[in-house]
This record gives C-alpha cells, structure tokens and sequence, in this order.
C-alpha cells in the first residue's frame, strides 16, 4: 500500500546544493536578524533601500525571498532589541510587530506572501506606542506580554483575527511567558506587578475570568518577582525572593493549589545567582553560582527527593566557572555549550550533551572551536535528534573559517557541513548582531541565516543541513480537537528499506484516526474549508492527500502504526507530509472531527 502511495506521488527530490546567498540589494548589507519559521518559510527583517527596516519572508533560495511590505512607511525602522517582532504563529498566520510606528500599537498577520500580509489591529489607538516584548503560542492562539514605556502594559490574547483579539488585563508591567504542562497545561504563567502587591505570579487560561494572582510570595508591596519559569509534570517550578530565604527555588500547583518553597541551594538569606533553567529527564537544570567553591556551574534539582546536585564542574575547586548556557532539547538528549579545558589553561566554549539518565555529560564536538559563545544559539533540527551550530574546526589544515556543524550528541555523529559558505573561507562571519533574538532558522532541508560573505557584505544565506543523506521529521501548523491540540510525531526514523512508525498523541479516546499523505504543502485554516467556525485554531497542510492508513485511538487518544519503507534508493531525499484527522462526537470541526498538525518528512537513505 505505502509503495503503491509513494510511486504514485509528485515527490519532490531533496536539491543537494551548498550555501546560497540571498543578495537582497547589492549595493549595501541588508543586516537581515529576527529569523522565525513560519510554516514552509521563514520571516525576518532586514534593511530596505527607500523603505527602511521591514520583513521579509524566504523559502531559502533566492527566488523564494520576497519583502513583504512597506508596514512602517517611509524610513521609520529602526534596531528595536526588546521587542518581539514576529510574537507567535496563530492558525491564520504569524503575527508582526511593525518597527517604527508613530502611535498606536499595531499589529500585522501575514501567510508569508505580500498579499496575505495585512493589518490585524491597533492595541492601542491613539495612544502612545507600546512594545510587544514576548509573545507565547498557545493551541493556535498567541499570548502577547505588551509593555508600556511610563505608562501600563497589558496580557493580550489572539487567534490572528480582529474578533479574536482580546485585552486579558492590565498591568504596571509583566514578563516571562511560560506555559505549564501536565495538569497545568491549560494555563500560561508569568511574573506581573497588578496593583498593591509586588511583582508576583499570576496566571491566566485565556479568559479574563481566569487572569488572575496566583500567590503573593512576598507578601505586600515586596517582590517575590518571580523568575525562571519552568514546567515539570504537573507542577511549576520558579525561582523567587522572600527576604528570609534570598533568591531560592519555589513549586507551585496554580491558583488551585500551595506554592512553597521546594529547596535552598544556600540555605539562608544568601542566596544563588540563577542564569538559566530548563526541565529535562524529570529533572531541572539550572546554571547558577551554587557554592563560592563552584562558580557558575551545571546544576540540578530532582523533585523526587527534593535535593540539588551538582552535574558538571570541569575543573573543580579551581575557581574557574563553566558557565553553561545555550540549552536546547533534542532527540532525549540535554545539549548545552560550556567553557572546558586543562586546569589553569585556556578554557573555551565546548558543546556538551547528556543523556536521558547519564551522570555525566559527553563533550560531542571535540576539536571545534565556538568563537561566538556565549551568545551562541544552537538551532534543532526537528525531531530528527540533532541541533546545527556555527563554529571553527582547530584540526589543522581543516579551518574554513566561521563554517556551520552538526551534531546528534555524539562525536562520532558530528560533522561539519562541507564548506558552508561554499568556499568563502575565514573571510565569512556570522552574525553581524550575535546578541540579537535569532540570527538562523530552519525551513524544510535548509538553514537560513546571517552571513557576512566578504564582497555582498551581511545577508542571508542557506545551507542544505541534509547534503549527507540524513533524514528529517519536523512539525507544521496545530491541531484541534476535544481535549486540545492532538499532536503528530516520527515515532522512528523514515529510513529506506526500515520501519517508519508515526505518532499520533492528545486525540479523542477510542475514536476511528485515519493518516492522511500528500507530496505537498499548503497551509489552509480549517474554518476556510469548512465555512464554519471552528472551536479551536487548526490548519490543513496536506495538498491533494491520500489514505495511508486507518486506527483507532487507545484510551489516552494516541496511536501509533508502523509501515516498512520501501528500498528504492531513488527516494532518498524527497519530501512528504502527514496529517491525522480524527472522527468523534462534538469534536471542533463541523461537530464531528478533530485534526492534528503536520509533520513535514525527508526519507532518509
């Protein structure tokens, strides 16, 4: 059946090129940043001649890279660092935060073509501007944290439409976005100063009802101001200050439970200085200053037994902090970059990753050089278990300059992608601005980013990251259904002549799923299709799809067939795209279907 399938579909055949330059004007650098993936492309902005600062959206080719408009007319756009120009993809498009506007706050939505790029609403009319400094997507919806310089701020929420905007409340300011999971996955939390009370947690579902304080950690006018965010399980774990305890790690259970104080790294009024925090392996990792002797180091905190642990220390009791940073998860494994070397010698950034369960991390990239750490942003690429990050080899006879690498965890599974600036050498840099919110994305086989390439000066630039015939999974578009978005996932690696298990997870229990195929994509609302509202943001991918197959969820919702992948070499590299649509009663679409999002896939040989 799927050999039948694949025969007979237009695929598309993985193009095996090195870097392309996107010279979006000749003349001058463009100083593209704020790279953000948006569906099969990816937005960012740059400088226009006549135009000023505006966005683009590129499939990364140079064809396939198109200005999107003129949102702030004139030369208005300017360098705006803490503001989130593209705050959340919705269903019906991504949202833009113009730079530049003389009032008001507007805002755009854009399907990533000139014409599908249109105002949504002014926040704000006839006010004085305000910034959109973080947005959080939400089930097709975006939350947006919109601060007030000397005046209020505000928690929006939107499903990219006019009617779907929605002022949640106001506050004096507010920050860190955070989404729980578990049983407090309906739920965004962040830190909020509302009224009388400090700055402290708040939360809210999407409704004004339920905006509200969550505990008042710091009782009074003092701050608790709550910070480092982070959900694990069915609980919330932050850092906040209370005058006997210093800045120390608290758990919360939302508004319909205890917040309280889950440890003390220094037990006292002293307290850590905590950098970064993330949830992995039922554990949380946080680099922080946990003892004088230490430094900044790798630490963890296991809600189990409620104690902390040091992870990483390279050259203990020598002072010499590591200072991890850069998290990213990827394919069960915790990457992080980290300063390493002999005791007393130099001690540059490294790439690090740890296993699910490991007590030690593995260094993965030894002999590669990262030069742009600690701003350094490692780039996944979907959930093929792998990240791809800039650096310089220090093999001799080897060092191209600035080039791009990629890694699984593993030396032996990291491997520079063959000259990426296709032969530019050390005269290549990247990025001009390694402080901004993103200089690189992915879209598709490729990773776009800002280069600088000698002569054309800072621009865009792509590199195919599956030129050694790798696979790819990655995820499109969200899903709707009766308890939430339903989710699709590579359960294994879509290799030739191998099993190819999908996933399907979060759908109705015990309901008919059926998996869709198609050789293209397209990004259609459902409610287009329909001409119906639809309770819930959702989008269809799939471009003329066919059956692949039909299941029936478990008791959980999930399923998770499995096809052998037929051998034919001549596959490797093409691209297809899968989609469940789900039947049950009541369900968001027309009252009878649920459908999950996409997963974009390129067979692997």
């Amino acid at each position: 059946m799927l050999l039948s399938l694949l025969i007979s579909l237009p695929f598309a055949q993985v193009p095996q090129t090195n870097t392309e330059l996107v010279d979006l004007f000749p003349t001058v650098s463009s100083l593209p940043d704020n790279f953000r993936r948006a569906g099969p492309r990816v937005l960012f902005y740059a400088d226009a001649p006549g135009f000023g600062r505006e966005p683009f959206a590129s499939d990364g080719t140079a064809a396939g890279t198109v200005l999107l408009g003129d949102l702030s007319p004139g030369l208005s756009g300017s360098w705006a660092p803490q503001v989130e120009l593209f705050p959340g993809i919705t269903a019906r498009g991504a949202l833009i935060a113009p730079i530049g506007a003389s009032g008001g706050t507007p805002l755009w939505i854009s399907d990533g073509t000139p014409a599908g790029t249109l105002p949504l609403l002014d926040l704000y009319p006839g006010q004085a501007p305000k910034q959109i400094r973080q947005g959080l997507e939400f089930d097709g919806r975006v939350f947006l944290a919109v601060v007030g310089i000397g005046s209020s701020s505000g928690l929006w929420i939107t499903d990219g439409s006019a009617a779907g905007t929605q002022l949640l409340r106001e506050f004096v300011n507010l920050s860190n976005l955070t989404r729980g999971s578990g049983a407090l996955a309906g739920r965004v939390f962040f830190n909020a100063r509302g009224g009388s009370e400090g700055f402290e947690l708040w939360e809210s579902d999407g409704s004004v009802a339920g905006t509200r304080l969550v505990a008042d950690i710091d009782p009074g006018p003092g701050n608790g101001a709550p910070g480092h965010l982070t959900a694990l399980g069915d609980r919330l774990y932050l850092t906040a200050t209370t005058p006997a305890t210093g800045r120390e790690l608290f758990v919360s259970q939302g508004s319909g439970g205890p917040t309280v104080l889950a440890g003390e790294l220094q037990p006292g009024p002293s307290a850590p200085s905590w950098q970064r925090a993330i949830a992995f392996d039922g554990r949380l990792f946080f680099d922080c200053t946990g003892t004088a002797a230490s430094g900044r180091e790798l630490w963890s905190f296991n809600p189990a037994s409620a104690s902390f642990a040091l992870v990483f220390d390279p050259t203990p009791g020598l002072g010499e902090p590591s200072q991890p940073t850069g998290f990213e998860l990827s394919g069960g494994r915790l990457f992080f970059l980290s300063r390493s070397g002999p005791p007393g010698g130099p001690q540059p950034y490294r790439l690090f990753a740890l296993n699910s369960a490991a007590a030690q991390p593995v260094l993965a990239a030894p002999g590669v050089g990262l030069e742009l750490a600690p701003f350094l942003r490692l780039e996944p690429l979907g959930q093929s278990g792998r990240v791809a990050f800039p650096g310089r080899s220090e093999a001799p006879g080897t060092d191209l300059g600035i080039e791009w690498f990629v890694s699984d965890g593993t030396p032996a599974g990291t491997f520079q992608l063959a000259d990426s600036f296709g032969g530019l050498g050390s005269g290549a840099q990247l990025p001009f601005n390694p402080t901004s919110l993103r200089y690189s994305a992915v879209v598709g086989d490729r990773l776009v980013f800002c280069a600088s390439g000698g002569s054309s000066g800072y621009e865009p630039h792509s590199v195919p990251f599956l030129a050694t015939g790798a696979w790819l999974a990655d995820s499109l578009g969200f899903g709707c259904g009766l308890q939430g978005a339903p989710k699709a996932q590579a359960l294994s690696a879509p290799r030739l002549g191998q099993n190819f298990q999908v996933g399907l997870s979060g759908a109705a229990p015990f309901a008919p799923a059926f998996l869709e195929l198609a050789s293209a994509a397209v990004q259609l609302p459902i409610e287009s299709l329909v001409g119906a509202p639809v309770a819930g943001a959702c989008t269809l991918f799939l471009g003329n799809p066919q059956q692949l197959s039909v299941s029936l969820t478990d008791a959980s919702g999930s399923a998770a067939p499995t096809f052998l992948l037929p051998s034919n070499p001549a596959l490797a590299g093409v691209d297809l795209y899968l989609q469940w649509l789900t039947l049950a009663p009541g369900a968001p679409i027309l009252g009878a279907a649920e459908i999950s999002d996409a997963l974009a896939v390129i067979l692997g040989p």
